[in-house]
């Protein structure tokens, strides 16, 4: 934070700047304030800013830096904002000199804009790191248990949306790859889920990673399926350990169908103090699988950066992808 008032002293010549709504953070002080989040999700948390620079004042409000509100306040902790504390905004402005938008991620370095120039101390770029924990600890059979969804029973080359209006809620916050994912996300019957709710069915099969879309992917099985018993979802697990689980149940490749293939994908709710969430491939059944040229991996949002199944797809296994932050 002070690397960027000093940033912002140096182009402002220290104006005064505009003081803002009823949430003001003043120099010398601290307060509790209600802060924007950058967020795409509905869920709502409370966040603090402590802002102690000479000749400053803050305003905490930034309607460009995304979509909620916190509600609610706690006291501000000694030092600035608590670790746990998810990405919010603030937006600085000096009279004749424009504006400064301050990206504040306890989890990251300080990021901030103004006027079409960047001062950027970025952190190291994420990575996924690729584990192999105990099947009976990472696989849960999903199609039987309360509340579960099925979609696409019996279906070829087909997509879906989940979770669905009557569906199970995932109720935890999705990050991946550095971006927000809220749901309802793409699943289709070639082995694929999209972040994203707008993907196309796309190729057959794919690379990982590749531009062509679909991309924002978690790929278990990519390829020509055909569905028996559909693509089951729901949330297992009890907080902090939930996990959104999808199933594909007894699926087929299209030229062979005497294959038998349940695999899943799984979205772990994210670690206090973490940027991002785990992510599970998990393979049960893989009987008479083609599993060479298949593509399995997961992939960012534009599909220039993703992570391969080592090996490929093999059962019964775990694959885990735990994020850098």
């Amino acid at each position: 934070m002070q690397r960027v008032a000093e940033w912002f002293q140096r182009r402002t010549s220290q104006m005064p700047l505009v003081a803002g709504d009823r949430n003001v953070l003043r120099s010398g002080g601290s307060r509790t304030t209600r802060m924007r989040p950058i967020s795409r999700h509905g869920w709502t948390l409370s966040a603090l800013a402590v802002v102690c620079v000479a000749s400053l004042s803050c305003r905490s409000t930034a309607p460009s830096c995304g979509r909620g509100r916190f509600e609610g306040t706690r006291p501000a902790p000694a030092g600035g904002a608590q670790r746990n504390t998810p990405p919010y905004c603030v937006s600085l402005e000096a009279e004749g000199s424009g504006g400064l938008n301050l990206r504040v991620d306890p989890t990251r370095r300080a990021t901030a804009s103004r006027d079409g120039g960047t001062d950027n101390t970025d952190s190291p770029p994420l990575a996924y790191v690729v584990s192999h924990p105990r099947f009976d600890q990472g696989f849960v059979e999903i199609c039987n248990v309360p509340g579960v969804r099925r979609v696409l029973p019996n279906a070829d080359d087909a997509t879906a949306l989940i979770p669905e209006p009557e569906g199970p809620r995932i109720p935890f916050p999705v990050r991946f790859y550095d971006v927000d994912a809220p749901p309802p996300y793409t699943v289709a019957t070639n082995g694929w889920i999209s972040l994203t709710n707008n993907a196309p069915i796309g190729p057959t099969t794919g690379g990982i990673p590749s531009t062509v879309a679909p991309n924002l992917l978690l790929a278990p099985f990519w390829r020509d399926l055909v569905t028996r018993g559909g693509v089951c979802y729901a949330v297992v697990g009890q907080s902090p350990n939930r996990r959104f689980v999808v199933q594909w149940d007894d699926a087929y490749e299209y030229s062979n169908a005497g294959a038998h293939l349940v695999f899943q994908a799984v979205i772990h709710e994210m670690a206090p103090g973490r940027a991002h969430n785990v992510v599970d491939l998990v393979y049960s059944r893989l009987d008479g699988a083609t599993t060479e040229g298949t593509a399995s991996g997961i992939e960012n949002v534009d599909g220039t950066v993703g992570e391969p199944v080592p090996n490929g797809p093999l059962a019964p296994r775990v694959v885990r992808f735990t994020p850098s932050r």
